[in-house]
């Protein structure tokens, strides 16, 4: 039988594949997108936002295994090695800007229209 805690580690490993597969395909749509001057907004959604709520599963499923499944009688690593800490700055840091990438884009959406681009 397995236990809670290697259960949810498990589950958290997956949704860590997962969120970097979402990852690699809307980088290469968005990619695709500009290289070839097309631009379908409902596989950009798709693939975005998929790609945001797999990382927001895999955060609160860190976070319960952080906090309430967690080993060891503190949450401070006895051993905190230098991947270890650039993976917590890594997180952290792809939290704060995620929301104004998302918010940067619609911005820049909305102005697109409104340009002059004639020559």
């Amino acid at each position: 039988m397995i236990s809670k805690g290697a259960l949810l580690k498990r589950i958290n490993a997956y949704m860590s594949l997962v969120s970097l597969a979402l990852l690699i395909i809307h980088s290469g749509y968005e990619t695709a997108a500009y290289i070839l001057y097309y631009y379908n907004p409902v596989l950009s959604k798709l693939t975005g936002w998929g790609m945001a709520a797999s990382v927001l599963i895999h955060a609160v499923i860190s976070e319960v295994i952080l906090f309430a499944v967690h080993d060891s009688k503190s949450i401070m690593y006895i051993r905190l090695n230098i991947a270890t800490f650039l993976q917590r700055i890594s997180a952290v840091l792809m939290f704060c800007l995620l929301p104004v990438h998302i918010l940067t884009f619609a911005i820049l959406k909305n102005t697109a229209g409104k340009m002059n681009c004639s020559i």
